[in-house]
């Protein structure tokens, strides 16, 4: 897989997961519904489109962040009409948590970012593609679910979005014609072209 650079924010909102992580190269399906993270996803959508995932320290009931998040890119999002959202979020980046710089109205972290720390380990290969075969194939369903979802006439976003998620199912026809009719709507949508 093939990634241009992207600089990793000093400062980036973070999400903070009892029983998930991300790595960088994977993608997460996630679904928006507490305010806090509404309010977040709104401000990462007309900024950079990154925020960071972490796990939940497992020995306490609170908010307390692991010490190393991943840094992911909204590559899909779908709003719903009740103010929830669902998204694909594509890990670019480990990074090490610092600090909180602020907690309110959405936590956003401090972060160092982190190298690669050397060589994979013997078999990490073949098990990475198992589990992105694994993953791919239970994300087909969601995507279906989420283009099924994506039916609001007249958003160039939504069509933008549908071509982005037929995309990544490698359905390329599909996901021209719904670049088109974003484009349609909105002949100067950059994204689209």
């Amino acid at each position: 897989m093939y990634f241009s650079p992207v600089r990793i924010p000093d400062k980036i909102p973070l999400m903070i997961l009892p029983n998930a992580t991300l790595f960088p190269e994977a993608i997460i399906p996630l679904h928006i519904f507490e305010p806090r993270y509404r309010r977040m996803l709104s401000d990462v959508l007309k900024s950079h489109r990154m925020f960071a995932v972490v796990m939940r320290r497992p020995e306490t009931s609170n908010e307390i962040p692991m010490p190393v998040a991943c840094v992911g890119l909204v590559r899909v999002c779908v709003g719903a009409p009740d103010g929830t959202s669902n998204l694909l979020l594509l890990g670019l980046k480990r990074v090490q948590c610092t600090g909180a710089a602020r907690y309110k109205p959405y936590r956003v972290e401090c972060v160092e970012a982190l190298e690669n720390a050397g060589e994979e380990a013997a078999g990490l290969s073949r098990l990475r593609n198992q589990l992105v075969k694994m993953v791919r194939n239970g994300l087909a369903q969601e995507l279906d679910e989420a283009l099924q979802f994506a039916q609001k006439e007249g958003d160039p976003d939504v069509f933008f979005n549908r071509g982005i998620a037929y995309k990544a199912k490698g359905e390329i026809d599909k996901a021209i014609a719904e670049y088109r009719r974003a484009l349609e709507l909105a002949p100067d949508y950059a994204e689209a072209h």
